[in-house]
């Protein structure tokens, strides 16, 4: 009965390994599937929203670059009208160039904190827009210099700086979605090496409580067989007593008897010996 009861309890003990070891199983493959989601649509966002974003506008910052560079040729440097019509037409192209730069910009998702700067940076391209026309417009070296200082070159350093504090944002926002991939990755990794350990400190406390509870199983099992030895012994012991008298009292007729004994009352005498003797 303690036989039974020990290898009903190893059965639950090695049922509840198996429930431990899918736990933790299941526990790591949770974990990485989190982690890899979240590695994924960091990335994602990363290399399909936060980059492309980054590289329109850096195009617009260029041509805004080249737009301030020709204006300061119309202003400062003496322009035949030819000239003067060259570098008209280039700035219109570099502002139409600004223009499809940014739309192109706003396809893009964009990051929580981005749609007031994107409001801020249409103002100032529209502005802009509005500024090289007045310049473009104006008659007299003393008529472009007032419209280029109190209009263009604020406008555009308006545009530039609304459109940089965007990359800027861009690029931060990549920078702290790359930083936590690094730290989940780490994170994930402590993780795993986390749930070996618990693995290999469960199977072997496991094993260590099945061996314990074998040996108690087999020890039970020696001191049942030594208890039914002691038993049998005891009993046979006890059997021999009544069949003593017997073998007397055979003993003592065959002494009395032994004058008128025939064979076939010794034949019976011996049988009767050999069975209590047995």
């Amino acid at each position: 009965m303690l036989g039974e009861r020990r290898r009903v309890s190893t059965r639950q003990i090695r049922f509840l390994t198996v429930v431990g070891v899918c736990a933790l199983l299941m526990i790591e493959w949770l974990t990485t599937v989190r982690a890899v989601t979240r590695y994924t649509r960091d990335l994602d966002v990363i290399y399909g929203n936060a980059i492309p974003s980054i590289e329109e506008l850096a195009e617009a910052l260029d041509g805004l670059n080249d737009l301030r560079r020709d204006m300061r040729r119309l202003v400062f440097e003496p322009a035949s009208p030819a000239r003067r019509g060259d570098v008209a037409s280039h700035a219109e192209s570099a502002s139409s160039a600004i223009r499809l730069h940014a739309a192109a910009y706003e396809k893009f998702p964009a990051f929580e904190d981005e749609p007031p700067l994107q409001r801020r940076m249409d103002r100032a391209l529209e502005t802009l827009e509005h500024a090289i026309h007045a310049l473009l417009d104006a008659h007299g070296e003393e008529a472009v210099r007032t419209v280029a200082a109190e209009q263009f070159f604020p406008a555009i350093d308006a545009a530039y700086t609304a459109v940089n504090d965007i990359v800027r944002l861009n690029a931060r926002e990549s920078s702290r979605m790359a930083r936590y991939v690094y730290t989940a990755q780490g994170s994930a990794a402590r993780w795993t090496l986390w749930l070996l350990l618990s693995f290999v400190v469960l199977v072997a406390a496991v094993g260590s409580f099945i061996d314990r509870a074998l040996r108690q199983v087999e020890q039970a099992r020696s001191q049942l067989v030594s208890d039914l030895d002691a038993f049998g012994a005891r009993v046979a012991h006890d059997l021999r007593g009544p069949l003593t008298p017997i073998t007397l009292g055979i003993a003592s007729l065959r002494r009395e008897c032994a004058p008128h004994m025939t064979d076939k009352a010794e034949t019976t005498l011996q049988r009767i010996e050999r069975r209590c003797s047995a």
